[in-house]
């Protein structure tokens, strides 16, 4: 069973789920395309760990559905067109390498999905691995072969929790380009990361989770649209730091963001009113930059609007459910 890139490969319908007593996700829904990378995102506690147990169909929830290509996720067979890369990555230590190679190849049929396997293993250096037993390899190499069990005759679906947290910039950079690529095979793809750069450069749609619902889902772009659609930065003369601040306040424009030493930041749908009222009244101010919001900005504006405002970076790179 295929999809066609732009259909949906990943259905989450009204899933909610408690886990010892708590509950840790009401009715969460969300779709993941085929050809798309899809970033799951959220403060410590929102659920997103436990999102993907249930995407993938390692736990069952307490009300609603997880599809995937239409099915039932728990379904006989359902489970066959999902890979998954756990955020804690174990092996038994005294297995080979090419044991457990040899083992997801021996399961999997390939699909239109896959990516060639002698170059999948070279370009994430598993080829010098196969010799070795698991529970000699650090934490980056188990990493890497788990990214690599997960693309070898990938399914439609690859969910990766965490899955670059480990590997150093090269390795990283690699998985990002492979899951490019295998999105482009019309794969889909559903990933956690607290490093939100790469989340940033690479994924197509993001969804936000908060309290255990969805707070925000959509592309970039669209999320860029409802929290603040562009950036304007400026340098003012030192002297001139709070009249610049107090001025835009003034005209509605909200408070500065953190911007290094010297800069004002401000969130805006309208950078043009912004930049014209900073030139008719304070001329003085220099190097002015327009762009994007930054993802974590945009983050920490969601948070701000829920009650749950903290560290962003900090926030995202929590372990707990």
């Amino acid at each position: 069973m295929t999809v066609a890139p732009a259909a949906t490969a990943l259905r989450v319908e009204r899933v909610s789920k408690a886990l010892a007593g708590r509950e840790v996700l009401r009715e969460v829904s969300f779709a993941c395309p085929a050809g798309q990378i899809t970033a799951l995102l959220g403060p410590n506690g929102a659920g997103k760990t436990t999102t993907v147990t249930l995407a993938t169909g390692v736990r069952r929830p307490d009300a609603g559905q997880v599809r995937v290509l239409g099915r039932d996720v728990r379904e006989p067979g359902s489970r066959e067109h999902v890979a998954l890369v756990a955020q804690g990555v174990t092996f038994p230590a005294a297995v080979g390498v090419d044991v457990c190679l040899r083992l997801v190849a021996g399961q999997r049929r390939p699909t239109p999905c896959s990516g060639e396997v002698t170059e999948l293993y070279s370009r994430l250096g598993v080829d010098r691995l196969r010799g070795r037993r698991v529970g000699g390899l650090s934490g980056g190499q188990r990493r890497r072969l788990a990214v690599a069990m997960a693309l070898l005759h990938a399914p439609e679906v690859v969910v990766l929790d965490e899955a670059t947290s480990d590997l150093d910039e090269r390795y990283r950079a690699e998985t990002w380009q492979l899951l490019r690529e295998y999105t482009g095979r019309g794969g889909c793809v559903l990933v956690t990361s607290h490093i939100l750069a790469d989340i940033e450069r690479h994924a197509d749609r993001v969804v936000a989770l908060v309290d255990g619902q969805v707070a925000l889902a959509g592309t970039l772009g669209e999320v860029r649209a409802r929290l603040g659609g562009s950036s304007v930065e400026v340098t003012p003369a030192a002297a001139e730091l709070a009249h610049v601040a107090h001025l835009v306040r003034a005209h509605d424009g909200g408070e500065p963001m953190p911007a290094g030493p010297g800069r004002l930041r401000w969130h805006t749908h309208e950078p043009l009113r912004l930049l014209a009222l900073l030139a008719a009244h304070a001329p003085t101010v220099a190097d002015p930059v327009v762009g994007p919001v930054p993802l974590a900005d945009l983050l920490e504006s969601l948070l701000a609007t829920t009650g749950r405002v903290d560290d962003v970076h900090g926030a995202l790179s929590g372990r707990t459910p």
